[in-house]
């Protein structure tokens, strides 16, 4: 969770090329945890709202990344002219 929040604070600096690699990196490690943790939530039964609290804000923080590098691929492949 505390990844997540991180993660969800970095967002504005998303749209800036140094944000997207290290906010990337932090909300995927955080949905990783946060998926372990759930995992062992369940298995002991105890436990479950701080692991899927990470799960919720770390997929939060990785939507405007994930809208970041397609705009950046679509604004690349835009620029570029056909041979003819």
């Amino acid at each position: 969770m505390v990844l997540g929040i991180i993660a969800v604070v970095g967002i504005p600096w998303v749209f800036v090329i140094i944000g997207i690699f290290i906010d990337t990196p932090i909300a995927v490690i955080g949905l990783i945890l946060g998926a372990n943790g759930y995992k062992r939530a369940k298995q002991f039964g105890i436990g479950h709202g701080s692991s899927v609290a990470g799960i919720v804000m770390n997929s939060i923080a990785l939507a405007p990344i994930a809208v970041a590098i397609i705009l950046t691929i679509i604004g690349s492949q835009s620029g570029q002219q056909p041979n003819s």
